[in-house]
C-alpha cells in the first residue's frame, strides 16, 4: 500500500515566526503525512526518510519516503495492531524498530523489508511487557534499547550481535532516554531514575538525582549530560552525578503548567517539544528560552536533527521542520 501525499504549499502549513529584537527568524513547516499519529521521524540522507507512530492497542505503522517526502510509502510489518515508538538505523543497512511489548523489527537491507525479532527475551507476563522507548547502538554489533511501561516496570536490553540475540535486565522504573558515550558507557533515565553503566555492559549504577520523571536524556560531551523532566524541567549534569543544574524549573504548584516529551541538542542550539503544540528553542545552550510554537491542541514527540534543521513528529500525523 503507498500513501501519495504530494507536499504542495496548498497542502502544508507554514507558521514563520520572527523577533528583531532577538535576533529570531524562524521557519516553522507542518506536513500531514499520515492518518495515524507520528511519534518519530528519521532523516537517512536528502532523499530517504522514515517515521513510526500509530495508536496503541489498535494499529502501528512504519512509513517510509525516498524522494524527500513526496510521497510515501506504509512499510509491511507483522504485528500492525502495535504502536511503533522508536526507529534507528545503525548503518545504511542495519536498522531496528521498536513497539509496545517489546517487539523489535529488524532490517537488514535499508529499511525495504522488516522482519520481527521472535527471539527477544522478556521476564514479563504477555500484559505486561514493556515499551520499547529508544535504541542506540555503540558500534555495527553493540546495542541496547531501553523500556518501560506506567511509570514503573522497567528494563535495558543489550546485544553484541547486530540483534540476532538480546540479553536483558529489569528495573521498577520505566526507562525513557539512553545515550552512549565514546568510551562505551551508557546513561539512561526513566521515571525518578538516572543511572550509568560502567561499560559496554548491563550494570547499571544509580545517579543521584532530584527528583523527576525523566523522558530525554542527550550528550553534550563525555561528561556533561542534559536531562528533560516531563513535567516542565531541564537540568544540567555531570557523569560521576555530583553537580546538576537547573536549567529550566520544573512546574510548581501556582505555575503555568508545560508538559516535554523530547529534547534535541544541535551545537548551541537547543529545542524541546511538549503537550498542546509546546516548542521552547534556546539559542545560548539554555540560558534563555523562546517560545516558538504554543497555541495548538497536537502533542509534538521525539525529535531529530539533520543538515540544521530540527525534524518533528506530531500527533495529528504531521512532520514537522524547524530551521532555526
Amino acid at each position: 500500500m503507498r500513501l501519495y501525499l504530494l507536499l504542495l504549499l496548498s497542502s502544508a502549513t507554514l507558521l514563520l515566526s520572527c523577533n528583531k529584537e532577538k535576533g529570531i527568524d524562524i521557519n516553522l513547516v507542518s506536513t500531514k503525512i499520515s492518518d495515524s499519529p507520528i511519534e518519530k521521524v528519521l532523516v537517512k540522507n536528502d532523499s530517504l526518510m522514515f517515521a513510526c507512530g500509530g495508536v496503541r492497542f489498535y494499529n502501528g505503522v512504519l512509513l517510509s519516503t525516498m524522494n524527500a517526502g513526496t510521497d510515501w510509502s506504509l512499510q509491511s510489518i507483522f504485528y500492525n495492531e502495535k504502536k511503533v515508538f522508536d526507529i534507528y538505523f545503525v548503518n545504511d543497512s542495519l536498522g531496528f524498530a521498536g513497539t509496545e511489548d517489546v517487539f523489535i523489527y529488524k532490517t537488514t537491507d535499508g529499511g525495504n523489508s522488516w522482519q520481527a525479532q521472535w527471539n527477544t527475551p522478556t521476564a514479563y507476563h504477555e500484559v505486561h511487557r514493556p515499551i520499547v522507548r529508544e535504541i542506540e547502538f555503540y558500534n555495527d554489533s553493540i546495542g541496547y534499547f531501553v523500556g518501560g511501561e506506567n511509570y514503573q516496570t522497567g528494563a535495558i536490553y543489550m546485544t553484541q550481535d547486530a540483534g540476532d540475540t538480546w540479553v536483558l535486565d529489569t528495573l521498577l522504573h520505566d526507562l525513557r532516554s539512553i545515550e552512549l558515550t565514546s568510551n562505551g558507557k551508557a546513561i539512561v533515565a526513566g521515571h525518578g531514575y538516572v543511572g550509568m553503566t560502567d561499560g559496554l555492559t548491563l550494570n547499571l549504577t544509580q545517579l543521584d538525582h532530584p527528583d523527576g520523571n525523566f523522558v530525554s536524556v542527550k550528550k553534550l560531551n563525555d561528561s556533561e549530560f542534559l536531562v528533560l523532566d516531563q513535567n516542565g524541567g531541564l537540568l544540567k549534569f555531570t557523569n560521576s552525578g555530583d553537580a546538576w543544574e537547573q536549567l529550566i524549573n520544573s512546574n510548581g504548584l501556582l505555575s503555568n503548567r508545560d508538559f516535554f516529551c523530547d529534547l534535541a541538542v544541535m551545537g548551541n542550539t537547543y529545542l524541546i517539544s511538549g503537550d498542546d503544540g509546546l516548542l521552547l528553542l534556546s539559542y545560548n545552550r539554555g540560558e534563555s528560552w523562546d517560545r516558538i510554537s504554543g497555541t495548538g491542541d497536537y502533542k509534538y514527540n521525539k525529535i531529530t536533527s539533520y543538515k540544521g534543521s530540527f525534524y518533528i513528529a506530531r500527533e495529528d500525523g504531521s512532520m514537522v521542520v524547524v530551521k532555526p
